[in-house]
């Protein structure tokens, strides 16, 4: 759009400065976008919110690599993905942009990792140390604690 010819759609945005983006996801408020001008960066978070909310993660290989790779790593260890608390999980981690965020059912994955059906695990993978990580979401009508 051109700014100067839609000052009120810049005011009621709050458009500041050029360029503003914002990603518009099907009834829900605009994101507006706030990391970095590269086009790498603007197009990884653009993957990232058309993409999977999480990494699918098919076995305790890919966990161990996912985890592995990344400075901190988010992990849901769900044995059924369509349950409420997996589903509620995905939600949560959806516009979650601080670390990557994986799901896996795999049941080799649980138990390398020494992971429960429902736990969300934060790794470091270069430190090597894993601890449980509370989120805590809506699950129909209660909060759940994971």
């Amino acid at each position: 759009m051109n700014g100067p010819e839609e000052e009120e759609l810049l005011e009621k945005m709050h458009v500041t400065g050029y360029p503003t983006l914002f990603f518009y996801r099907e009834g829900l408020e605009p994101i507006k976008y706030t990391g970095g001008r590269m086009a790498n960066e603007i197009a990884g978070w653009v993957e990232k919110k058309t993409g999977p909310p999480a990494v699918p993660l098919a076995d305790a290989a890919a966990v161990k690599e996912f985890v592995d790779d990344a400075e901190v790593a988010v992990v849901g260890f769900f044995k059924d993905q369509d349950s409420k608390e997996a589903k509620a999980y995905l939600e949560t981690v959806r516009d979650f942009e601080d670390y990557p965020c994986g799901i896996t059912s795999d049941e080799e994955a649980f138990t390398a990792r020494e992971a429960k059906d429902g736990e969300v695990r934060e790794s470091f993978g270069k430190m090597k140390f894993l601890f449980l990580l509370f989120l805590f979401f809506s699950v129909g009508d209660s909060v759940q604690e994971v």
